[in-house]
């Protein structure tokens, strides 16, 4: 069912439109600045929607994410509702979510806790898949965990714990870097998925956000590129961090940091070598070789690859 006919009458409802897309990355994959580039994308004309919204989970929800405490999918579909003029507004050509998941036809087992992380695949919706290198993801994983607001902890499902503690949920995680490649990999065939490296998109962003545009059948007039180029660096973003905090209706945001650095290659002060041996063995394991070649790389040339392309 799609978001916006939870309270649609009971009257058939229209085709969905050609794109509804959500970006799936793995956790600290570059997610949020996917967000935002796809609501860029879609108000390019629009200085209100595209410069005033409060929060990014006002324009492109994450329906898996409680607010409070004991919720329910209802609670958060009715909490998402109350900001439909911003996700749902009439003039986007198309409406985006954060899922953050892997195809449950992944061969893989769902850990404790109704985490969302694997939901079915859909053919009539567009997927942004962004693939970032295992390594650097693990890193910043760890920085973002060591930066959650310690009221929010309880809303996902592990407690407030030493950051060592949190390896494990990192490694065993069906959204752990290994399951994520591994699960799409087997979709990314398919004409409604774009696969996208981190560190393609952060060196070459005009070409990959008009790349996105293009997937997504968008058009943005010449004279409005500069600004949509503009409001998806990561310069505008941090200049505008608070809106980037995924806050709740309350106030209360989940972190206190989620656009850190945006930079590929930098050096580990968190992951100990034996974490980074620990999860090379489990990438070596599950990720087809090429695939594993392009997420640690990136490359149009080993994207192609990876398309089946050459």
């Amino acid at each position: 069912e799609r978001i916006g006919a939870v309270h649609a009458p009971a009257a058939p409802p229209p085709p969905p439109p050609p794109a509804d897309p959500p970006p799936p990355p793995c956790p600290k994959c570059g997610n949020t600045w996917m967000m935002n580039i796809l609501h860029q994308l879609r108000v390019a004309e629009n200085h209100t929607l595209a410069e005033e919204f409060v929060d990014i989970l006002d324009v492109t929800p994450w329906p898996i994410l409680r607010y409070k405490i004991g919720d329910s999918v209802k609670d958060t579909m009715s909490a998402i509702e109350s900001k439909s003029e911003w996700w749902n507004n009439e003039k986007y050509p198309y409406r985006a979510f954060k899922i953050q998941s892997v195809p449950s036809d992944t061969p893989i087992q769902r850990f404790a806790g109704d985490s969302g992380a694997l939901l079915p695949y859909v053919p009539f919706l567009k997927y942004v898949v962004v693939v970032r290198n295992p390594y650097e993801q693990f890193e910043s994983a760890l920085h973002f965990f060591s930066s959650l607001n310690p009221e929010m902890n309880s809303l996902f499902k592990f407690p407030s714990m030493p950051l060592r503690m949190m390896v494990p949920f990192l490694m065993e995680s069906p959204l752990n870097a290994a399951h994520y490649l591994n699960g799409w990999s087997h979709h990314f065939d398919k004409d409604n998925v774009f696969l996208v490296h981190f560190a393609d998109l952060k060196s070459e962003p005009e070409k990959w956000v008009r790349r996105i545009a293009d997937f997504l059948e968008v058009e943005v007039p010449d004279q409005h590129w500069p600004d949509v180029l503009r409001r998806v660096s990561f310069k505008w973003m941090k200049e505008h961090s608070d809106k980037f905090l995924y806050r709740r209706p309350d106030g209360l945001t989940l972190t206190t940091q989620v656009v850190r650095t945006g930079k590929s290659g930098g050096k580990f002060s968190l992951a100990t070598d034996e974490e980074i041996a620990a999860l090379k063995a489990k990438l070596e394991l599950n990720v087809p070789p090429a695939l594993l070649d392009f997420a640690i790389h990136g490359g149009e040339e080993r994207r192609r690859k990876v398309l089946g392309h050459d």
